[in-house]
């Protein structure tokens, strides 16, 4: 009497092994991309106050240079080629003490040049808009160049 072997393949998967194993996979790749959304999203955020701090360091640094009489001109800040300029006497002066800050070449800025007067320090009032990513923030200027409010 033949006995009847079966047949089985002892090589290779089943299908509910693969499957487990797929459906293992496509987890760890959501998780992986809501992981990532959310480190981008804190990306983003992080440059935007960058940006702002830029600003906001880049007016104080000519109020500052108004105040204590540095050079012989009023000096001010503008935006000029995508770049924030920190001026002497105008934005398209080429005085030694002009200084450029990098921008990302989507920040938009409104409202500037702000120019501040040798030795009092004076400006006009300003509220500067700065947008970066998606964000905006007004900054804003007291008549004798103080920042007194920096709004989210």
């Amino acid at each position: 009497m033949e006995q009847h072997k079966r047949c089985k393949n002892k090589n290779g998967f089943t299908t509910i092994e693969l499957m487990v194993v797929v459906a293992i996979l496509v987890f760890l790749i959501a998780g992986a991309l809501v992981s990532m959304g959310a480190v981008h999203k804190r990306i983003k955020k992080v440059a935007f106050e960058e940006v702002k701090e830029n600003v906001v360091q880049a007016i104080e640094k000519a109020r500052n240079r108004a105040a204590t009489g540095f050079g012989l001109h009023g000096h001010g800040v503008c935006v000029k080629d995508g770049d924030l300029i920190i001026y002497e006497e105008n934005c398209d002066s080429t005085y030694a003490s002009n200084a450029r800050v990098y921008l990302p070449a989507s920040v938009t800025i409104l409202n500037l040049p702000v120019t501040f007067q040798r030795i009092t320090g004076e400006s006009a009032d300003k509220d500067i808009q700065v947008g970066y990513g998606g964000k905006t923030s007004t900054i804003k200027v007291k008549p004798d160049g103080a920042i007194y409010e920096i709004m989210p």
